[in-house]
């Protein structure tokens, strides 16, 4: 990440409703926008459909 990007939360998470545990980390750039990422070992076609249509 970019020394200028500010980390605002990390955090383990069990999406109970894709079966699937997550990590995700969330940063605030120098332009105040938010950017996110989240993994996962076991990625499930629902889960993959929400997190990147947000559907």
């Amino acid at each position: 990440m970019p020394d200028d990007w500010t980390a605002n939360y990390a955090r383990w998470e069990s999406r109970v409703d894709h079966g699937v545990d997550v990590w995700e980390v969330g940063y605030t750039t120098t332009a105040m926008n938010f950017v996110g990422f989240a993994q996962t070992e076991d990625p499930q076609p629902s889960w993959l459909a929400e997190e990147i249509d947000h559907s």
